[in-house]
């Protein structure tokens, strides 16, 4: 395969870097968008039961895929530095690292679910999805060491054929799984929107690897290499293990928020699963930048080319205000037409009960609207914050996001939405706002040690390059 070369970082090298990993994230978003609204067809009692156990699922299957997918730090420093037989050996330690996962994962989804989850319907539901979910957590790694290779080379359009493929298995599974076909298939409603996910991670994992030990990259980059290699894991672990940690923990308190939503009254947890949908709907285009950011400057600080990082970054901030602008049209001028996606069926529980009153579902209706707007200046904030994020990943400035990101939770997120809810009973739009100002303080704290440079000080690679 080409060997991929990185030398400014400006609009059009970021651009075609991350094109195909913002087309890759849009593809899954679409897939969980898509699950979404066939669970709220199914009922909207199975649309709620899990906002809360998707983040929770994910905390722990997201948490092991960023893990190894921060061996793309690795990769892209050494890519820069021409090191390319490297790029398969570091890669290979957190596919080991995956597939020892295993023995983690399993008890976790058997007894986990019973630890997190109530003794009620709602929490059934969310144990079978938890269930279903965490049991598949390997392949979540090993796609994530597998991505991590690629992108790492800035050969992204590879990674957006893998999430095409395993986007089409979950749209043909899920309607099948979710509903059944009567007379051949009965219907698994919320477990079955996760096997068909889990089937569709399932296909791009091994597409990726069976490329990732294609003939061209035995003989040039290394993944003949496949041996364990106990120091050079650990290096791995010790980059990727802090923004791990923290997406688990991130993802977790977002959990207690839905959850205190879902105590405070029906109407604030309809709000809330509402808008997260839609949400996680539009956070392709920023995750997928922060992995171009990081991937371009990984290379740029592995060819010894810090100077072109700020250029880099000013590239990446042009795009996401394009970004903002685009995306806050839908969901502001045609806020009416995503809503009515998910309120096809609003009253009924599974049984056939009354979810909410008429009058009270028509009020749901237009705090969604006001929810959306938040929604929309949540994003800009969030994709800034990602995208100033993966410059100092690939720095190697893992364990201050981590420190620093915990702190933001508890200070700006969790205790507010605490107060707001549980001790002064807000209601939902203002209990909505805690996304702003959580957003806005995080995107402080990052941009201020962007600022300082210390980061640039950091190195991963000097003492190896001796070694290889």
């Amino acid at each position: 395969m080409d060997k991929q070369e990185f030398h400014e970082g400006n609009i059009r090298e970021l651009w075609r870097t991350a094109y195909p990993l913002i087309f890759s994230m849009l593809s899954i978003v679409l897939m969980t968008f898509v699950d979404r609204l066939y669970l709220a067809r199914y009922s909207l009692q199975a649309l709620n039961s899990t906002v809360t156990a998707s983040l929770m699922a994910w905390a722990f299957t997201v948490g092991i895929q960023l893990l190894c997918e921060m061996v793309q730090v690795f990769v892209s420093q050494y890519n820069g530095a021409k090191q390319f037989k490297q790029l398969g050996r570091c890669t290979w330690q957190m596919i080991w690292l995956s597939a020892a996962s295993l023995a983690v994962y399993i008890p976790l989804g058997i007894y986990g679910k019973e630890w997190i989850f109530p003794d009620s319907y709602d929490g059934m539901l969310q144990k079978q999805y938890f269930l279903t979910f965490v049991v598949c957590g390997p392949l979540f790694g090993i796609y994530g060491a597998c991505v991590a290779f690629f992108t790492g080379q800035g050969k992204t359009k590879i990674v957006t054929y893998g999430s095409l493929a395993g986007n089409l298995v979950n749209a043909v599974l899920a309607p099948l799984f979710i509903f059944g076909f009567e007379g051949y298939f009965p219907s698994l409603g919320v477990t079955g929107a996760a096997l068909a996910a889990c089937a569709g991670m399932g296909v791009q994992a091994v597409l990726l690897f069976i490329l990732f030990l294609s003939h061209d990259n035995r003989r040039e980059f290394g993944t003949s290499l496949w041996k364990w290699d106990p120091s050079l894991q650990w290096k791995c672990i010790k980059v990727g293990l802090p923004t791990s940690i923290f997406l688990v923990l991130e993802l977790s308190s977002w959990g207690v928020f839905y959850s205190l939503m879902a105590h405070a009254s029906t109407s604030h947890i309809i709000v809330a699963g509402i808008c997260q949908s839609v949400l996680m709907l539009f956070i392709f285009f920023g995750v997928g930048l922060q992995k171009a950011v990081s991937a371009i400057g990984g290379n740029l600080i592995g060819a010894n080319k810090r100077h072109q990082l700020k250029k880099l970054m000013r590239s990446a901030l042009i795009l996401v205000t394009g970004f903002s602008v685009l995306s806050s049209l839908p969901l502001v001028f045609f806020s009416d037409i995503l809503i009515n996606w998910f309120l096809q069926n609003p009253h009924l529980l599974e049984g056939g009960q009354e979810l909410l009153p008429s009058h009270l579902m028509e009020g749901v209706h237009a705090q969604v609207k006001i929810g959306l707007v938040i929604t929309c200046v949540y994003l800009l904030f969030e994709n800034a914050r990602w995208a100033l994020s993966g410059l100092l990943q690939a720095a190697g400035d893992t364990l201050f996001l981590m420190i620093s990101g915990l702190a933001i939770l508890w200070l700006f997120m969790l205790i507010p939405a605490y107060v707001g809810i549980m001790v002064l009973h807000t209601g939902v739009v203002l209990s909505m706002s805690v996304w702003i100002f959580y957003s806005v303080m995080a995107l402080g704290v990052i941009g201020s040690r962007y600022y300082r440079e210390k980061w640039l000080e950091k190195t991963l690679i000097r003492t190896e390059m001796a070694e290889a």
